[in-house]
């Protein structure tokens, strides 16, 4: 039996990272970090603390993802999203050894009629998408042997550390307090369940594979639509009212349409059943 191969998981209690935590990962390691491990803001302890556990494989699951707060505070959201990860290529081409690392369908403008595919060119149009574009930049300066898989609209099992609620739970939380739901009709991309992402980069990982993937749930949907799916399953009696972004001004532009397709990859599984899975293994609601 051969030995197991030590991987560093760098934002293991966040969504994804909990999804890598609990699906089979049969040969390797996982080893957990959160913030409480490693400052991600603090560029310079990142090299020590990583030789620290010598890693063969470095996953970063870590990322600022409150979209609206990277609008509020470009810098912090860079350090995180582009500087550190940075850092961690750095080291990954010093060492010889594999990043992995996950982006967004934020990276595009949202103006295209067809999906986006692995080589067309990014135009983020707002801060967290920008933060995110400089994070795939430095990664591919380093020179270092990469995984990059950008995906969208995650959602998952909630971390019990992390307290925050994603847009199914938000939804589930509403409609407990009032009968009539406005939701945004026109921004349309792909959800992403975690378990099956997390499934997936380890198969990419043991298939030796490199460089930029997309990875989400087949199909489409807006925010109306992701909710309307959401409450036919919990069967709860709710009025969906769709409405533009524009009602709910917040500080980011978001993309109209940022689906992401893959010319490398086979499609997953429509977003829908593992919605339902998710539905009725992770809520006390249906």
């Amino acid at each position: 039996m051969g030995s197991l191969i030590k991987v560093l998981l760098v934002g293991s209690d966040g969504t994804l990272g909990t999804s890598l935590r609990h699906v089979s990962h049969a040969g390797f390691d996982i080893v957990p970090w959160t913030m409480k491990n490693c400052d991600l803001t603090d560029l310079a302890s990142i090299g020590p603390k990583l030789s620290v556990e010598s890693p063969a494989i470095i996953i970063n699951a870590s990322a600022f993802t409150d979209v609206d707060g990277a609008e509020l505070n470009e810098q912090t959201a860079t350090l995180i999203n582009g500087d550190a990860v940075g850092q961690m290529a750095s080291y990954c081409m010093a060492h010889g050894i594999l990043l992995v690392h996950f982006s967004t369908d934020y990276v595009f403008s949202g103006d295209h009629a067809q999906a986006y595919a692995e080589q067309d060119v990014p135009d983020p149009i707002n801060a967290y998408g920008r933060s995110k574009l400089k994070g795939e930049q430095l990664i591919k300066e380093s020179g270092c042997q990469f995984i990059c898989i950008r995906t969208s609209r995650l959602f998952g099992r909630a971390s019990s550390t992390q307290g925050k609620k994603n847009f199914i739970e938000k939804m589930l939380e509403l409609a407990h307090r009032t009968s009539t739901i406005s939701v945004v009709d026109d921004e349309r991309t792909s959800p992403t369940y975690a378990d099956d992402l997390a499934v997936t980069t380890f198969d990419l990982i043991r298939s030796d594979a490199r460089g930029i993937f997309h990875r989400t749930n087949d199909g489409e949907c807006t925010w109306y639509e992701f909710a309307r799916e959401i409450f036919s399953i919990s069967k709860l009696p709710v009025t969906l009212v769709p409405v533009a972004g524009a009602s709910f001004p917040r500080p980011a532009k978001r993309p109209a349409h940022s689906t992401l397709v893959s010319t490398k990859l086979s499609p997953l599984r429509n977003w829908k059943e593992p919605l339902r899975e998710y539905l009725f293994t992770n809520t006390t609601t249906v």
